[in-house]
């Protein structure tokens, strides 16, 4: 019955939420803080990582599993940048999370933790999050980055580069230098990053669609949607008639199709007569699109407006595509 729930969960796409409460991150040096950690394994952390990466975790949580295979893939690229990623586990025994992490054949450190203590970690920039799977990515001085779903964890390249001066990172398209805006409390990565306007970075993606996106506009929309999701296709006929009135008024809108196959895609976009270019993604890859101003959401449908530049200029419900005139700044569009 348990699995079948969480199933249910991730299959309706969203995350558990584990109430935790918000407490100040305590000051400390990160080798003295480090040190201090219950780990449930053999590997420890670097004490002198260029920027950290926390991912609250747990065996029982649907999506902290499906987004671990990805994590575990990324961990290399992270080590290899100067930073360090570490697993705070909330399992309720230190062996549970043990096994949790090595059934991934993984040397990610991990640090356990119950729900009940993990506020007392004292590790700089952590701030216990409301619910799993939950990331926070610092600098080397404990500065916030970035706060967010745990799938947000790949695109770390988009919060951490040139945090270490430019001198480890290499950049690709999509990859912006700016820290999370919203959430920031200060960090300032170096130079040496190439930024990447959402038009470029649109521009090296595969489509199952014959329409391409404009690489010029105004402003866009990432819309993640999918045909198994009944809030989706109820809000797909008043997207589809918006979107005539969005390119009119110099926008591009683009469909993050999160359907288990090409060929359901291509269905769900034929069904509804789609007009706007679509890409196949999923709840683990939609990050590696790395799209500026893209942050995994907690279920779909799900909308990000976003300047060409990626900066973000509202996240809501899909159905806010219908409402778009009343979301983007006018100055915008007439500029």
């Amino acid at each position: 019955m348990k699995n079948t729930l969480i199933s249910a969960f991730i299959a309706a796409g969203f995350a558990f939420n584990v109430v935790l409460a918000q407490e100040e991150a305590p000051v400390a040096d990160f080798p003295e803080a480090l040190e201090q950690q219950n780990y449930a394994t053999g590997a420890r952390p670097r004490s002198n990582a260029d920027f950290y990466v926390y991912l609250s975790s747990a065996s029982w949580c649907g999506p902290c599993r499906a987004i671990m295979p990805s994590v575990v893939a990324e961990y290399k690229s992270i080590k290899d940048a100067g930073g360090e990623l570490i697993v705070v586990n909330v399992d309720k025994t230190v062996e549970e999370a043990a096994k949790y992490i090595k059934s991934y054949n993984t040397e990610i450190p991990v640090i356990h933790t119950s729900a009940t203590g993990i506020g007392n970690l004292g590790l700089p920039g952590y701030v216990p999050p409301r619910g799993i799977p939950h990331v926070i990515i610092v600098d080397a001085k404990g500065r916030k980055l970035h706060s967010g779903h745990g799938a947000s964890l790949l695109t770390w390249r988009q919060y951490t580069c040139g945090a270490s001066g430019g001198k480890n990172t290499t950049p690709t398209a999509g990859y912006s230098p700016q820290p999370e805006k919203e959430e920031s409390t200060g960090g300032q990565p170096g130079a040496g990053c190439t930024l990447a306007t959402v038009g470029e970075a649109l521009e090296g993606l595969s489509y199952i669609t014959e329409t391409k996106p404009a690489t010029d506009a105004r402003f866009y929309i990432y819309l993640c949607s999918a045909s198994w999701c009944g809030p989706c296709r109820a809000a797909m006929p008043g997207i589809v008639k918006a979107y005539a009135d969005i390119k009119k008024a110099g926008g591009e809108l683009v469909l993050l199709c999160y359907d288990s196959t090409e060929r359901a895609g291509k269905a769900y976009v034929q069904k509804y007569g789609m007009t706007f270019p679509a890409v196949m993604t999923n709840w683990n890859d939609a990050g590696k699109l790395n799209l500026p101003g893209f942050s995994s959401p907690r279920g779909i449908p799900h909308a990000i407006f976003v300047k060409p530049d990626g900066s973000v200029i509202h996240k809501g419900h899909g159905s806010d595509v219908s409402q778009w005139d009343n979301i983007v700044p006018a100055a915008l569009l007439q500029e």
